[in-house]
């Protein structure tokens, strides 16, 4: 037996992509100190080590114990040329159906959350025309037969001229669950908005953009002030009995209107890494100071509030 010993267990291999240059690259799943790496090397940019789970013994759980046979689509939308991740579409060799199919009807947003992965804003004008739109609901319907759940997503949807005949559109398809993915402005401002959507039940829910009631949240994840916005789109919402996802644990517990909302379920978030500095190679904290910025993480001292626009309510 050798003498030296790395210092992890191997556990898989997989592919990845650098995150550099994007090139497909060969990568090591490994456990060390109960945690779970990727560790990918890429010839032009060498080795880099991320974080998949810090819970070892659940990951493998997961990876070992809670399995079942892939669930195939009903077709496959692209063939196999060049491999995985670049054939993505679904592709043959991809292992699992659409469990929940996002449908994006627009890039316009009428909020410029600093967070927002699709980049959205009022600055990115445009609306995928309604022929569009039924086009990709028939493809996830040819894909899936009876979808699961299709959200409606953008961009912010509520804003495109055509939306109520994308929802009466998805309601003709035998779609077991639709969802909107929404902001609350356009709710929080027409009563006669949520009173419309409504009619849509059963099998329809708001995926509501909630994070908090707390402003210094609002400043940082959305650049506004939207506590009344957000409590005004409750009041819009209850009374017509639509259940809505969104809101987290600790705002209701905390927060007596909120926590008499028994239709909004707390929903956790996915720290993708664009609000905080992240080093992939570790857990994110769990919580900051409400104020905190990444500059001042990395100075270690508090944030000075910075003055952001109140979004009306009406």
């Amino acid at each position: 037996m050798g003498a030296k010993v790395r210092p992890y267990l191997f556990y898989d291999s997989a592919v990845s992509v650098c995150a550099t240059c994007l090139r497909r690259v060969e990568a090591k799943i490994l456990i060390k100190d109960e945690r779970v790496y990727l560790e990918k090397w890429c010839p032009q940019h060498g080795r880099e080590r991320v974080l998949l789970a810090d819970d070892a013994a659940y990951y493998r759980q997961c990876r070992e114990v809670y399995v079942k046979p892939p669930e195939l689509p009903q077709r496959f939308n692209t063939p196999q040329h060049f491999g995985c991740p670049y054939d993505c579409g679904l592709c043959p060799e991809h292992m699992q159906h659409s469990c929940l199919t996002l449908v994006e009807i627009t890039d316009h947003c009428n909020l410029r959350c600093p967070i927002c992965y699709a980049e959205s804003g009022p600055h990115r004008p445009g609306f995928r025309d309604l022929a569009t739109v039924e086009r990709m609901l028939d493809a996830v319907v040819a894909n899936e037969g009876e979808p699961d759940v299709v959200q409606i997503s953008g961009g912010e949807p509520t804003l495109h001229p055509a939306f109520f005949a994308i929802l009466d559109a998805a309601r003709r398809r035998p779609i077991h669950h639709l969802m909107v993915n929404t902001n609350g402005l356009r709710i929080a401002r027409e009563p006669d908005f949520a009173a419309r959507l409504a009619d849509y039940q059963p099998g329809f829910e708001l995926y509501l953009q909630f994070d908090s009631l707390r402003e210094a949240v609002h400043r940082d994840l959305r650049g506004a002030r939207l506590r009344e916005v957000r409590l005004k789109a409750l009041e819009h919402l209850n009374p017509r009995h639509l259940h809505h996802a969104g809101g987290n644990g600790e705002e209701r517990a905390q927060r007596p209107r909120a926590r008499r909302d028994h239709r909004l379920r707390p929903d956790p978030a996915l720290r993708a890494g664009r609000h905080l500095p992240a080093d992939p190679g570790r857990r994110p904290p769990g919580r900051l100071r409400s104020g905190t910025r990444p500059a001042d993480l990395e100075r270690g001292a508090p944030a000075h509030p910075r003055a952001e626009p109140a979004v009306p309510a009406r």
